[in-house]
Parts: C-alpha cells; sequence; structure tokens
C-alpha cells in the first residue's frame, strides 16, 4: 500500500468518525423582521437613485443633442441680468424725461391762455385806471418772453427726441427679454437649437447692450438713487433669484448650473454718494449735527442743575438732621433738670 492510499484512508476514517455539527438555532423574528426592512430600504434607494441618475443621463442627452448645456444656459440667464437692468433705468429715466416735459409744456400752455385773456382785456376803449394800456402791454411783453425761452428751452434739451428714442429702445428691449426668457423656461428639448438661438439673439443682445441711451453721469446717479431709496420692491421682487437685478445683486455660478444672487453695497454707495452731493442733504446734516450738540449741551446743563438741586436738599436735610438733634439734646436735658429738681424737692 501506498503513501497516498494510507493517507486517503485515514481521512475517510476520519470522515465517519467525526459526529455531525449541530444545526444553527432559528434567528428571532424581530431580527429577521429589521433585517428584511433595512434590506427593503436599501433596495429602494439604490432604485430611485438609479432613476435620478437615468434622469440626469436622458436630460444630458437632450441638452447635448439639442446644442444646450449648463455653460450656456448660464451665459443666457447672465445676459438677461443685464438686459433688466437696462431696461429698468431707461425706463425710469424715461418718465422723468416725460415729467420734465410735461411741465414745461404745460407752462406754456398756462401763459399762452394768460397772454390771449391779457389780449382780450387790452381791446378795451377806455382804460380803467391810469397806465391801464401800458401795464397790459409791458406784461405781455414778459409773457411772449417767457413763451419763447421755455419753446427753445424744450429745443435745446431735445426733450421729444430722446423722450421717441427711448421709447422705442424699451419697446424693443422688452420684446428681447420676452423671447430670451421664454425659451429659458421651455425644456431644453422644446427650444430652438443653441447654434440658432445663438445666430439669432446674440447679435440683438449684444447691440442692446451696447447702444443704451445716453444720458449724464448726473441724471444716471439721480436715477439709480431713485430706484434704491423710493423702490425697493423693484430691485428684487418676491425674492426670487430671476427677479433681483443686478448690480444690486451679483451673480455668482457655483458649477452645478446653478447661479448664487449675493447682494452687494452698491445701493449702499449710490445713496452715500448721492447724498454727499446733495445741498440740502448737507444743510439739514449740519442742523441735525447742531440740534445734537444744542441737545447734549443741554442734557449736561440739565445733569449740573439737577446735580446742584440735590446738593441743595443734601445740605437743607443735614442742616435739618442737626437742628432737630440739637432741639431733641436740649429737651432732654430740660426734662433732665426737672427730674432732678424733682428728686430734690
Amino acid at each position: 500500500m501506498s503513501e497516498i492510499e494510507h493517507i486517503n484512508i485515514n481521512i475517510s476514517s476520519l470522515n465517519h468518525n467525526t459526529p455531525p455539527l449541530p444545526p444553527s438555532p432559528p434567528l428571532p423574528m424581530k431580527v429577521l423582521s429589521d433585517w428584511r426592512k433595512t434590506n427593503n430600504k436599501q433596495i429602494v434607494q439604490v432604485k430611485k437613485e438609479e432613476e435620478i441618475m437615468k434622469k440626469k443621463e436622458e436630460n444630458e442627452r437632450i441638452k447635448r443633442l439639442n446644442g444646450w448645456t449648463k455653460e450656456t444656459n448660464v451665459m443666457t440667464i447672465t445676459f438677461i441680468y443685464k438686459l433688466k437692468s437696462s431696461r429698468t433705468i431707461n425706463n425710469f429715466y424715461f418718465y422723468n424725461l416725460k415729467k420734465k416735459e410735461n411741465r414745461w409744456s404745460w407752462a406754456i400752455i398756462v401763459i399762452s391762455t394768460l397772454t390771449a385773456t391779457l389780449n382780450l382785456l387790452n381791446n378795451i376803449e377806455t382804460e380803467p385806471f391810469e397806465y391801464y394800456f401800458i401795464i397790459i402791454k409791458i406784461v405781455l411783453t414778459l409773457f411772449t418772453i417767457g413763451i419763447t425761452l421755455i419753446a427753445a428751452w424744450i429745443k435745446k434739451q431735445q426733450y421729444v427726441e430722446r423722450i421717441n428714442m427711448i421709447d422705442r429702445y424699451l419697446q424693443k428691449i422688452n420684446k428681447l427679454i420676452e423671447e430670451v426668457e421664454m425659451q429659458l423656461i421651455m425644456q431644453p428639448i422644446d427650444r430652438d437649437p443653441y447654434d440658432k438661438f445663438k445666430a439669432k439673439y446674440i447679435p440683438q443682445i449684444r447691440e442692446y447692450l451696447s447702444s443704451s441711451p445716453s444720458m449724464s453721469p448726473i441724471a444716471w446717479k439721480k436715477t439709480v438713487y431713485e430706484i434704491t431709496r423710493y423702490y425697493p420692491e423693484l430691485i428684487s421682487q418676491g425674492n426670487a433669484n430671476e427677479n433681483k437685478l443686478w448690480p444690486w445683486y451679483g451673480y455668482k455660478h457655483d458649477g452645478s448650473g446653478n447661479i448664487l444672487r449675493p447682494k452687494t453695497d452698491f445701493g449702499d454707495v449710490i445713496i452715500q454718494s448721492y447724498n454727499s452731493k446733495n445741498v440740502c442733504y448737507k444743510i439739514g446734516n449740519l442742523l441735525c449735527k447742531n440740534n445734537k450738540k444744542i441737545l447734549e449741551d443741554e442734557g449736561k446743563d440739565g445733569n449740573k442743575d439737577g446735580n446742584k438741586d440735590k446738593d441743595k436738599h443734601k445740605d437743607k436735610n443735614k442742616d435739618k438732621s442737626k437742628d432737630g438733634n440739637k432741639d431733641g439734646n436740649k429737651d432732654k436735658s430740660k426734662d433732665g433738670n426737672k427730674s432732678k429738681d424733682g428728686n430734690k424737692d
């Protein structure tokens, strides 16, 4: 018998001689139910993650097919922020110009009406009082000069031309903003292909951002100040990111296609800068400072007078207490002497 056969015989004898292992005790029902629950939750979570990944892949595929990506979407939204800011500022400037033009036009109407009335009064035959006709002629001359100067001022400032130009600009930029926003609201697969969108809208965006109606630095600062100070609801309508106006709110890209809109210090800088140039604000500020100094001085004087009164009251109380103590001691000494005399008797 060879050594290999001997080893095999020994192993088989061991297998026959070793007793079988006892069966493992069954797991409790609670442990089994907990294990099944956790296992089911993990399976559901994995399925959800797989569905989310499939949707993302599908969206990315659609975007790539239609030419839209995260980068192009963010770039287009940034253009919208700049267009909305230009529209808001020019809209306020437009109505400020209309207000000025209406004021001067109304002044011409009023003076012309008064001139016509004076012409009627100048047609009477007998003058009611001395120098009547001379006064009428002087007033008519002044009114005519006023009308001429106002009309020349309106012509010089080009109110009508500027109002018409800004009106056309606002109509075109409103149309452009609405069309671009409609493209962004739709799903990427329903939008125009990005190449077509780029060829159609990017030149218009470049044109309206570069050819904004001109205004003086003072007019621009006043317009922006009025928006910041009196119309904060237009700067952030509903506190929604898409309604927040640049440059009052900045924009940052977080890298995942989302745009963050942190508030900037633009509004505070505009208010401080405008107030520093405003004469009325400076005079009011000086008056407020003087009033504060006067109130502080009055408060100091009042505190001094109050302290003096307190010291006087304290001195009076001390004197009264001293007098009371003296009177009490005198009465005690008198009573003591009387008692001594009684003992003697």
